[in-house]
């Protein structure tokens, strides 16, 4: 294995083990910084087949909040891009922005770090609509009331101390799957850079 292959397998353990540490601790932003980390040096097929994977995950709960609407499967599989459609359902917009996202790290292959930061968004994407997916179905009268109040003309109530989704990511089954979703990137992360060091030995 190559100087540079070894530091590259190095560094990749210690933003795996940062990006677990920050999963455990709910810390979102710290999970971005030590995702975008562990996937740096790896091929940009592999990045994207994570991301479409978490993707994927998410389209039976997708589909299930917006009957019909299957832009995010057909750009998924190669049959749609452009901009996605409004998506009002609990996830809805995160999973179809982080479809956007792959698509543009599909269309960034040539250069890695222009890929690797669009993947960043997608997994990111992917997870936040995971989350959202789960609180929406625990409150679907809160969600709906956030959604709207998003676009009312008038100051939404969220802006004078009554958001509806006030304190929404420490709900336990939101921790629950910010955690499980993390955990499994951390995982499939690992694989990777398992599957290059065992290649390299070969």
């Amino acid at each position: 294995m190559s100087n540079r292959m070894v530091d590259g397998n190095v560094m990749a353990k210690a933003a795996i083990a940062e990006l677990r540490r920050a999963a455990h601790a709910q810390d979102s932003n710290a999970c971005d910084a030590a995702l975008d980390q562990a996937l740096a040096g790896l091929p940009s097929a592999t990045m994207m087949a994570l991301a479409e994977a978490m993707l994927r995950d998410g389209l039976p709960a997708f589909e299930r909040n917006h009957p019909g609407e299957s832009w995010p499967r057909r750009a998924l599989d190669g049959e749609a891009d452009g901009i996605p459609p409004e998506c009002t359902g609990p996830g809805g917009n995160s999973l179809a922005c982080g479809v956007e996202f792959l698509l543009d790290a599909r269309a960034g292959t040539g250069d890695p770090t222009v890929c690797r930061s669009a993947v960043v968004e997608a997994i990111t994407s992917s997870i936040m609509g995971a989350k959202n997916t789960a609180w929406g179905a625990i409150f679907p009268e809160r969600w709906r009331q956030w959604y709207n109040d998003l676009y009312k003309e008038e100051r939404p109530k969220y802006l004078c101390g009554e958001d509806p989704k006030a304190g929404w990511y420490k709900h336990p089954e939101v921790m629950r799957i910010n955690l499980e979703r993390w955990t499994y990137v951390a995982d499939r992360l690992e694989t990777a850079w398992a599957d290059i060091a065992g290649a390299s030995h070969e």
